[in-house]
């Protein structure tokens, strides 16, 4: 995992073996980990937000709605 400050924020960039990870965990854990990840980015300016989303979508199409929906964003938003 590799941490970068951008604009006052903590972005975590994670190892895509995360992300496999992710795909074998129960759907319990998937949760916890969008509720986690939706917490931690939460504070962020919507525009921030937004990216992270559309990064995710494109590293696993699951992932990324998971995330998008604990924030509380609909995917049309992410695409405008």
């Amino acid at each position: 995992m590799r941490k970068m400050r951008n604009r006052g924020f903590f972005i975590l960039f994670l190892p895509v073996s995360s992300l496999a990870s992710a795909q074998s965990i129960c759907p319990a854990q998937q949760q916890t980990l969008f509720a986690n990840t939706a917490s931690s980015i939460s504070g962020a300016p919507r525009e921030i937000q937004l990216r992270h989303i559309r990064h995710c979508l494109k590293a696993d199409p699951a992932y990324g709605e998971g995330i998008a929906k604990a924030l509380g964003r609909s995917l049309s938003e992410v695409h405008e």
